[in-house]
């Protein structure tokens, strides 16, 4: 079986998966190569682990917005990687979230609207799909219902130190 319905029975591929996930929370121009590492180990061991492709999605478009990677070139790969994801399951919330984030950075605002609902019905306890669908709804003038987005995305990681940047950032442009 499945090591505890998380997609792989390979803990070092899961292992390395949350590496990668650690990296890439930090949120730096440095942690993301290491991210981008250990998420390219976590689908080497298992190429089936759908959430290592998201994983590896991610990394690029956060590389494209710290400039480290052109942006057509880091929308067509993290697009590859959600897609090939979602061939492998496609119920995974996080993965609707990843291809949410990749239509909003292209403009695609009401794609990405549609996106996150679906991504929170799939996986209702990732908190990133919370900040990510906040700033389309904020973006949109939507600013009670993106608010309460990042609400909810601070209750489910109440010590991330990104959520709490965000809802002091969001509030301000809300002038509250």
């Amino acid at each position: 079986g499945k090591l505890g319905n998380l997609g792989t029975d390979h803990p070092q591929a899961y292992e390395a998966y949350l590496k990668g996930r650690y990296h890439w929370n930090q949120f730096t121009p440095d942690s993301l190569p290491t991210a981008s590492v250990q998420f390219q180990k976590a689908v080497s061991l298992d190429p089936n682990f759908a959430l290592a492709h998201v994983g590896v999605a991610d990394f690029y478009i956060w590389a494209n917005i710290y400039g480290l990677i052109p942006s057509m070139e880091s929308y067509r790969m993290a697009e590859s990687a959600v897609n090939r994801a979602l061939e492998i399951d496609d119920r995974l919330g996080e993965a609707y979230a990843t291809l949410g984030l990749i239509k909003q950075n292209q403009f695609g605002w009401q794609e990405s609207e549609n996106l996150y609902p679906k991504a929170i019905e799939l996986s209702p306890n990732y908190p990133n799909v919370y900040e990510w669908y906040s700033a389309v709804l904020v973006g949109s003038g939507k600013i009670e219902k993106g608010l309460k987005q990042l609400a909810r995305a601070e209750e489910l990681d109440p010590l991330s130190l990104r959520t709490k940047t965000l809802v002091a950032w969001t509030k301000y442009h809300a002038h509250e």
